[in-house]
């Protein structure tokens, strides 16, 4: 990515964007509908939260192909995941309880907050490598252009 324009990798971004978004409003769906997939017994409101999460980061993949937008648009959507990945702190930490077998309070909201981790975690990551490598390649552009004066 380093050696090129900024803004040619836009559709990598975006199509993470979206699988990110479509796999965090999966999530909800199902724990929503089917909240025995994640042990729960009865639907909560709770469970869509994710797809709040995947709204967000779907709207935004429409607006990081706008050159105008694209700017506000990925840092919406990297606010997003790492509000996902902080939201899910609280249900990472009965993980280990609930693994072993031990009794938690909302036993299907941790599970549901630790798929949001492994979901929004990578996501994050990927978009803050993109945003380092193009704001390298920015300023290589910036230099080689300087250099032809």
């Amino acid at each position: 990515m380093a050696g090129k324009k900024w803004n040619e990798n836009v559709e990598l971004l975006a199509t993470v964007m979206v699988a990110t978004s479509s796999a965090l409003i999966l999530l909800s769906l199902a724990a929503y509908n089917k909240p025995e997939l994640f042990g729960g017994k009865n639907k909560h409101v709770h469970a869509l939260i994710p797809s709040a999460l995947g709204v967000l980061i779907g709207l935004s993949s429409l607006g990081v192909r706008s050159e105008k937008a694209r700017k506000a648009a990925a840092h919406i959507a990297v606010l997003a995941g790492v509000s996902g990945v902080f939201g899910a702190v609280p249900g990472l930490l009965k993980l280990p309880k609930l693994l072993s077998g031990g009794e938690v309070d909302k036993p299907d909201a941790a599970r549901i907050q630790a798929v949001m981790f492994v979901l929004c975690l990578p996501f994050t990551a990927f978009s803050i490598a993109w945003f380092v490598a193009n704001k390298k390649a920015q300023k290589a552009a910036a230099a080689a252009k300087a250099a032809k004066k």
